[in-house]
């Protein structure tokens, strides 16, 4: 009976061991970000131009009472719209009320976001860094980043690249340039989560 518990303590301490190693990345990327940068080779200035783009829907420079799910909807339109889904914010905050797919903490349940646009998935890594949005945006996509700035994290899109740093769309700036939008050192280049947007194959 001693050897059995002995041999029982030593598994549930490799396991609490395992569980916490593979918990560890999250728990800091949560709370600390992941800084990025432009990989080295990149010989990219690419900025996407939406000054004449008639579905650029981003907020005015409001002050929302929730900025992260204000600026998330904004993001999520805009992307949408360049991927040929047409919508405008008050559609996809009533599809995401609808579904009752909104979070507490101002994110939403991205596992079932096929469930109110089904010809969309989305893709992210746990584990990310710079090259990861960088290849997706030279595949044509155009991430939403999770950033943070005065401990309010809020959402972005990445529509940029040169060769010093990522460039984004903020949706609540009160300034507007579209042909030089904001670089992510705004923020510190630090990202706490990110999210591709694909359509699905029919």
């Amino acid at each position: 009976m001693r050897g059995f518990r002995i041999a029982f303590i030593s598994f549930m301490s490799v396991f609490v061991l395992v569980l916490l190693a593979y918990m560890a990345p999250d728990w800091y990327i949560k709370k600390f970000g992941v800084v990025v940068e432009v990989p080295g080779n990149s010989t990219e200035n690419y900025v996407y131009d939406e000054s004449n783009d008639s579905t650029m829907l981003l907020h005015k420079g409001t002050n929302p009472k929730n900025p992260q799910q204000t600026t998330l909807i904004y993001s999520l339109t805009f992307v949408l719209n360049k991927m040929g889904i047409k919508c405008n914010p008050q559609q996809v905050s009533h599809k995401l009320d609808s579904a009752k797919l909104n979070k507490d903490d101002g994110d939403i349940r991205w596992p079932k976001i096929e469930k109110i646009f089904p010809e969309i998935s989305f893709y992210h890594k746990r584990l990310f860094n710079g090259d990861d949005l960088y290849n997706a945006f030279k595949k044509g996509k155009m991430p939403l980043l999770k950033v943070k700035k005065n401990n309010t994290y809020i959402w972005v899109v990445l529509a940029g690249i040169n060769r010093k740093e990522f460039l984004i769309y903020n949706p609540i700036a009160k300034s507007r340039d579209y042909k030089n939008p904001f670089g992510l050192n705004d923020f510190g280049n630090r990202v706490y989560a990110y999210r591709v947007l694909f359509k699905m194959e029919n």
